[in-house]
């Protein structure tokens, strides 16, 4: 239906057909305000109700960095680590909301969003890039809502009422945000935008979130060690374990059986499954037997028999959907569910990091679904014929995400600790706040 600006365009379209008529110049109709405060593009605020915000931009230096990245992302120079490319991104956002200009949250925070879109879109399989834009995100709004808090105290104040439910009122209307508008402005008591910020505390509100963004920086590096502590009471002696290499997550799931091998003192035995068509276990297995852990490499068409035979079944996850299911390389479904008909029970090991408030229904993760490998992974870059019958050329269809159903899965390992894995949703809350759940 028609709103003002429609009514403003109209107006304008009449006055210059009547000034057309008068053979003079036809009078500009100003359009309407949408924001109560704006920033100019040097990042000072601008008083003015009339005028509209005006969006945060990228030093071209930065903006140039992001391109590579996003186009090395494409053309898969970066490894297939959910680490590495949560790092990297976590690296640029930091940049982005340092050198930004804006003084304004909800500008720096809109500014974040199309940023991180941006990298995601560039490898949609990696999951923990779109996590880091939301928690970089959360953080952002975290300090907006303080900030707010912080005006709505003094208000309080002046006015001389003592409202006990005022700051809980306003921590409500930012936690209600919905799910897809992660950049919307944080709402004040009376339904007013909260005032852009300047000078110390602008400058105060962007060191705590570079520093929320140093702190996850940190616990990448010490991620794959945390997921390992929990071995030793995973792993019991004398047990066999059947173990599906993730991929690009070998570190993690090397880490996790070394430190077991430590303080069992090898008396288990792992057989990992060579993950065709990039046989990933192979080298998974290589490294197993230099730490001096029992192993044993079979394949994948053994899946089923070793399922029935095994203690456990560990799976390395790409990503933790908010239902406490599991992305993780193909064939791994196939795995679980050969453990769960034999009531054999399966670990999933992730980090936190690779916890996705997105479900498998949503858009971005059916992406994620989408993408194959290379069909030279499979064939060789060596063949180059055709079928026979009719001269058909050959498809190859090699997804590389699977699905694990949430009923599939037993124990959910993370750096915060042993989980159910329906414990996923209070994770999501923890991570990215209530309104992502």
């Amino acid at each position: 239906p028609p709103g003002p600006t429609c009514a403003l365009d109209t107006m304008d379209v009449v006055a210059s057909a009547q000034a057309a008529e008068a053979g003079g110049p036809a009078a500009a109709v100003e359009p309407a305000s949408t924001s109560a405060d704006s920033v100019d593009p040097a990042g000072a605020p601008m008083s003015s109700t009339t005028t509209t915000r005006v969006p945060a931009r990228l030093p071209s230096s930065l903006d140039a960095r992001i391109g590579e990245f996003c186009t090395m992302l494409r053309r898969g120079q970066i490894p297939e680590s959910a680490a590495i490319c949560a790092r990297k991104t976590a690296e640029l956002l930091r940049s982005v909301v340092s050198t930004c200009k804006s003084h304004d949250p909800d500008a720096v925070a809109e500014l974040v969003v199309r940023v991180g879109e941006r990298i995601a879109d560039s490898r949609p399989s990696q999951l923990a890039i779109y996590n880091v834009m939301r928690r970089v995100v959360k953080s952002i709004r975290d300090e907006s809502a303080r900030i707010s808090a912080g005006f709505g105290d003094d208000d309080d104040e002046n006015d001389g009422r003592h409202d006990h439910h005022g700051s809980s009122a306003r921590r409500g209307a930012a936690g209600n945000t919905h799910l897809l508008d992660l950049a919307a402005p944080l709402p004040r008591r009376g339904g007013e935008r909260q005032a852009s910020v300047s000078g110390a505390d602008a400058n105060k509100w962007k060191k705590d979130v570079a520093d929320d963004i140093g702190l996850y920086l940190d616990d990448l590096d010490e991620c794959k060690m945390k997921v390992a502590e929990a071995a030793p009471e995973l792993i019991r002696d004398h047990e066999s374990v059947l173990a599906v290499p993730g991929g690009g997550q070998l570190a993690t799931a090397t880490a996790f059986f070394n430190e077991a091998a430590k303080r069992r003192g090898n008396r288990f035995d792992v057989a990992v499954l060579e993950g065709s068509p990039e046989c990933r276990g192979h080298a998974m297995a290589r490294m197993l037997a230099d730490g001096n852990v029992p192993t044993t490499l079979a394949p994948d068409a053994a899946a089923f028999a070793l399922a029935g035979r095994v203690d456990k079944v560990v799976l390395v996850a790409d990503a933790v959907l908010a239902d406490g299911s599991v992305l993780t390389s193909s064939g791994g479904r196939a795995v679980a569910m050969a453990a769960h008909k034999n009531g054999v029970p399966v670990v999933v090991l992730a980090g936190v990091h690779k916890v996705t408030p997105l479900y498998a229904q949503d858009a971005r993760v059916v992406r994620a679904l989408d993408e194959e490998h290379a069909p030279s992974n499979a064939l060789g870059l060596e063949w180059t014929g055709t079928c026979e019958a009719g001269g058909a050329s050959l498809s190859v269809i090699a997804p590389r995400l699977d699905v694990v159903e949430v009923a599939l899965v037993d124990i959910l390992v993370t750096d915060q600790g042993t989980h159910a894995p329906f414990y996923a949703h209070r994770l999501v809350s923890d991570l990215y706040g209530v309104e992502m759940m």
